[in-house]
Parts: structure tokens; C-alpha cells; sequence
């Protein structure tokens, strides 16, 4: 599998979840900036989708590049990615955290940006989403940021 950035749709590699997490490697820790949409809090430890965690919203993260690859006064822009369709600097992530004994406003998430801590594990989730138009779900596959003891904050 290439290692470089696709240039194209056409030539674009779809992430699948991963048949089992044993030897996958290790895990990363990061702190950063998300943008967490779309939340939604499970009602019975059954539904969790990492055990103990119950609440769960699509997190857009920005990775902003260094200046030195930034900078015209260097030729390092051929280091960064070729994309026309997105922008290169921000990534999706799954957000799964724990909110026992509060209520979650869906509406207090729109366009709030949360400082966080968590582990971004090496496989995929595979989520259902409602398209703007239509019906039918469609699937979603991102990586999990996983956020425990109250890692978080407005």
C-alpha cells in the first residue's frame, strides 16, 4: 500500500475497521483542540462503544503545520499534502468520553471548541450517519480518540 498522499478520489484508499485490535501496536496520547459534533449519550452500558465510556461525537481536530514547512523562503511545500477536496491540516476522529451524573445539550456543542486529553487507539470505528438528503444511513469509519476521567474541557 503507497504511502503517499492520494491525489484523486479516484486513487483514494477507504479506511476498513480492523478484523480484531490484538497486536496492533502501541497507543498515542495527544492533547489538542476539537471541535466535537453531533453528540449522543447511551442510555445503558450495553449500547457503549468502549466499555465505560457513554458518550460518543464526531471530533474535527486541526494539526496546524510548522512554519518552517509554511515558510517561502524554503522549498519544503512539496512535503506537505496534495489535496484539492480537503483541507490537509484538520482530521476526523471518533470522540468517546464519560458523562455520568450530567445532562448533555446537544446545542451547547454547536461550534464549541473542548481542550482534550486522550488515546488514539490503531484501529476504526465504523459509524451509521444520516446524509442531508435521503433516508438510507451511511457508514463512517474514523479513528477512536479516547477520552477518560473527565479529560476534557469547554
Amino acid at each position: 500500500m503507497p504511502t503517499s498522499t492520494p491525489t484523486s478520489n479516484d486513487n483514494a484508499y477507504y479506511r476498513r475497521p480492523l478484523e480484531t485490535q490484538r497486536n496492533l501496536g502501541g497507543d498515542m496520547s495527544m492533547m489538542c483542540f476539537v471541535r466535537p459534533q453531533c453528540p449522543q449519550k447511551f442510555d445503558s452500558p450495553n449500547k457503549h462503544q468502549i466499555k465505560g465510556l457513554n458518550v460518543k461525537a464526531l471530533g474535527e481536530i486541526f494539526f496546524p503545520p510548522p512554519t518552517w514547512m509554511t515558510d517561502s523562503n524554503y522549498n519544503y511545500s512539496n512535503l506537505r499534502a496534495n489535496s484539492e477536496n480537503d483541507d490537509q491540516n484538520w482530521g476526523s476522529f471518533s470522540v468517546n468520553m464519560s458523562m455520568y451524573n450530567q445532562i448533555l445539550i446537544e446545542t451547547e456543542w454547536d461550534d464549541k471548541w473542548f481542550f482534550m486529553y486522550g488515546r488514539v487507539h490503531p484501529y476504526a470505528l465504523t459509524w451509521e450517519i444520516k446524509p442531508e438528503i435521503g433516508n438510507n444511513l451511511q457508514p463512517y469509519t474514523t479513528p477512536a480518540l479516547i477520552v477518560r476521567d473527565q479529560g476534557y474541557q469547554p
